[in-house]
């Protein structure tokens, strides 16, 4: 019984026991697993960010790779587009009579234009020109709010060959100067068009067209393109502008005037049409006329309206009117003449500009507000001129034999009733040289008489026998002057007589000889 209680105390102090072992190794599980589980969890929360990661990365990459795709797409169809660009752009190229590239366009001033601009291409000839074929560039700038254009030629820098005579498949360096007269200083943005034509005009082919920024030069037009806008309500062709006058001591020639302007076309001139430029000068007691014609040649071009030209001239540049100085006081007009209808040799006049220059200024209007107006245009009569200070001489030709001769002839035929356009004056000269007598009609150097207003002079000259010039000194030499029909006439429109002068041992008188 003792035996058997003991037994039971120590089976029952042993389950006791076992029973705090069993409590507390359970208290120590589960710290353990609360750890355990947290680094779990932060592994697994690791590992999810890592995989995150790795997809955004992926996903980077597959959109790296796409768009690497796209552009390497986009880029071999730019590629090929281009390619198929220039191979059109190349079989275009290789229709036209003559491909243009290295166009190079640099300011470049010349002696009278400070603002004028050097043009150099290449040319490759795909066929072989007709002779009398031109490469024609049109410049158009920017200048203030103007836009300035010219024509030129653009000429084979090889000289001794004209453009005609290239081969198929050769090449010509080109040269041009385009603004080489009235540009003070460099203009720019310029667009500049090439075409292929004749020197006359008419039909052209495009050949280039390129933009010049005022330091680079590149291929295709302007951006935005330059393009003039049209002049809307103008009542003249043309318009006037920037006026200016000054007197001139001459370049190789005698003292005269220097005028400047600026041309605004508002409506383009056609070819029948002829801008002039006409000055009175008052030298002494002779009102001189001189003229020019302002140079409008625009080739397979026209100038357009809105588009500005600048046309500076010289007048009384001809030694023959050999003035002591520059004149002082000068009207100054600009008209265009345009032909009229129905004929090819009489013209219509529009005024569009008369200015004075006095006292080294430019006035608007004529010099003499209070003059009369001009009188209709008439034939000419033995009342029409008077022809005064004449000279005739015999004067060696250029490159002639010893012994040749020519007659030079000098003279002012100042109008006094203005004389239509279909009139003329013609000089006969008559030589006797030994028992020959030598007849000829010369062709008289002057402005045209129709110009004239009562009152004006010009200066004519002529020169006799240049054709074939006097064997030896003449005994004597008549020189008539007549008035008539310009062209054609019927056997009743007899020549009047103007005057006649006799040269006779180095003096001349009037009259007969």
């Amino acid at each position: 019984m003792a035996r058997h209680l003991a037994l039971s105390l120590g089976a029952a102090l042993l389950v006791v026991a076992c029973d705090k072992k069993d409590g507390d190794a359970d208290g120590k599980s589960d710290a353990d697993k609360t750890a355990a589980d947290e680094a779990a969890k932060k592994a697994a929360d690791e590992e999810t960010k890592k995989k995150a990661a790795a997809d955004e990365e992926a996903k980077k990459k597959a959109a790296a790779d796409e768009e690497a795709k796209k552009k390497a797409a986009t880029d071999e169809a730019a590629k090929k587009a281009a390619e198929d660009e220039a191979k059109k752009k190349a079989e275009e190229e290789a229709k036209k009579p003559v491909s243009l590239s290295d166009i190079q366009i640099k300011a470049a001033g010349v002696f009278g234009s400070s603002g004028a601009m050097q043009i150099t291409a290449k040319a490759k000839f795909n066929e072989v020109l007709n002779n009398g074929t031109f490469v024609h560039v049109k410049g158009l700038c920017k200048k203030d709010s103007r836009l300035i254009a010219d024509v030129v030629w653009a000429s084979g820098t090889d000289y001794t060959k004209q453009l005609h005579q290239y081969a198929i498949g050769e090449t010509a360096d080109l040269q041009a100067t385009l603004f080489g007269q009235g540009v003070a200083t460099a203009m720019s943005p310029c667009q500049l068009d090439f075409r292929l034509g004749s020197g006359a005009g008419g039909v052209s082919v495009p050949l280039r067209v390129a933009c010049f920024d005022g330091s680079t030069t590149k291929e295709g037009p302007c951006e935005p393109p330059i393009v003039a806008a049209a002049m809307s309500g103008a009542s003249l062709p043309v318009e006037i502008f920037d006026l200016a006058v000054k007197g001139d001591t001459g370049f190789g020639g005698a003292p005269g005037i220097q005028i400047d302007d600026l041309v605004q076309i508002n409506v383009p001139l056609d070819d029948t049409s002829r801008l002039i430029v006409k000055s009175t000068c008052t030298v002494g007691t002779t009102k001189f006329v001189d003229l020019q014609q302002a140079n409008m040649f625009a080739g397979p071009y026209k100038y357009e309206s809105g588009e500005a030209l600048l046309r500076p001239m010289r007048m009384y540049y001809n030694p023959a009117f050999g003035f002591t100085e520059p004149p002082k006081l000068c009207d100054v007009g600009f008209s265009v003449w345009k032909n009229k209808p129905g004929s090819w040799s009489e013209y219509d006049q529009t005024v569009v500009k008369r200015a004075c220059f006095k006292d080294d200024k430019v006035a608007e209007g004529p010099c003499d507000p209070a003059a009369p107006p001009v009188p209709a245009a008439a034939p000419i009569s033995a009342e029409s001129v008077t022809i005064d200070n004449v000279k005739v001489e015999l004067a060696a030709p250029y490159g002639g034999a010893p012994g040749q001769l020519n007659v030079k002839l000098q003279a002012d035929v100042t109008v006094k009733i203005p004389i239509d356009q279909a009139s003329n004056i013609d000089a006969h000269v008559t030589c006797k040289v030994g028992s020959a007598e030598r007849v000829e009609k010369t062709w008289i150097s002057g402005v045209e008489y129709y110009y004239l207003e009562p009152g004006e002079t010009t200066r004519v000259t002529a020169q006799g026998f240049s054709s074939e010039a006097l064997a030896a000194t003449p005994k004597s030499c008549e020189v008539s002057f007549t008035g008539g029909k310009r062209f054609g006439g019927t056997p009743a429109d007899k020549p009047v007589e103007l005057g006649k002068w006799c040269l006779k041992k180095d003096k001349l008188k009037a009259g007969k000889c």
